[in-house]
């Protein structure tokens, strides 16, 4: 398959138009990342895309705006990124006070965080540790949520 032309230029467009993709997906992975961070690379995504050529790029281009569109999520984490970087006339979500926003300023946008705190707590929560105490329990979990620090 791999000495076929058309293969080798199907693969070279998707290295020169989508490996984008890759560096942004390990980055959103990063903990403690800003929401305006997180945003931005979102952002960059979005206007990398907006330049992949021909037909694949239309595609690619409308199922994004289409995705983008759908998320409520992701347009109040966008209104909130402009109010936390002191845009002037940023509008707060209606559902939001002051205080909300000010607490969403590492607030992730994927669920990398919380998949690494269910493994975490699999590690500990198995079988063989029946007789932990539950102060124990809380000192092993301080430890595991700070041993990356």
């Amino acid at each position: 398959m791999l000495s076929l032309e058309s293969v080798k230029n199907d693969l070279t467009f998707i290295q020169s138009h989508f490996f984008i993709l890759v560096k942004s997906i390990k980055n959103l992975e990063r903990s403690s990342l800003t929401l305006c961070d997180s945003i931005q690379i979102v952002n960059n995504v979005i206007l990398a895309m907006e330049k992949v050529p021909g037909q694949q790029g239309k595609i690619i281009q409308e199922k994004l705006l289409y995705l983008i569109e759908k998320n409520v999520g992701f347009q109040t984490a966008k209104q909130i990124t402009t109010i936390l970087s002191g845009k002037e006339n940023s509008i707060m979500p209606s559902n939001l006070t002051p205080s909300m926003c000010s607490c969403m300023k590492y607030a992730p946008i994927t669920s990398v965080d919380v998949e690494r705190s269910f493994s975490t707590y699999k590690s500990i929560l198995t079988e063989k540790r029946t007789s932990m105490t539950s102060e124990n329990m809380e000192k092993y979990i301080i430890v595991h949520c700070y041993e990356n620090y």
